[in-house]
């Protein structure tokens, strides 16, 4: 499978990953898997993995739980064009998850899960 992918994790206490401060709440993750979605996806879930993206500093936390992920079957990589979207409905965590490509963020803060999923449903609706 080919496509892109919403990740919503739930970071339950302040935390500093890398150079990032991050606030409890829940967060929005979009990134793409070209070769093999899937497996991609199912790394992000895994806690014991060895860490190369920036997610991987965040999901490997103790404190952080997913949510529930959304997959969008696609045969082109649109994670910018979402991210760039995204923008609009929370704060980015500037420079996380986007160091190839000029994007301010592809990791996204809600205070509330609701306000997240929103913004997810609002994103997709105008993709379509």
């Amino acid at each position: 499978m080919r496509g892109s992918y919403f990740l919503i994790l739930e970071l339950k206490r302040d935390k500093k990953i890398k150079n990032w401060k991050l606030r409890k709440g829940f967060y929005l993750y979009v990134g793409s898997g070209m070769k093999g979605l899937e497996n991609r996806v199912l790394r992000h879930l895994r806690k014991r993995k060895r860490k190369f993206w920036h997610i991987d500093y965040l999901t490997s936390d103790k404190d952080c739980k997913p949510i529930f992920v959304i997959l969008r079957l696609e045969s082109e990589k649109k994670e910018c064009k979402y991210a760039r979207k995204f923008i609009e409905f929370a704060n980015g965590i500037k420079g996380f998850g986007c160091s190839d490509c000029n994007c301010y963020s592809h990791l996204f803060y809600f205070r509330e899960l609701n306000s997240c999923v929103g913004a997810v449903s609002k994103v997709l609706k105008d993709e379509n």
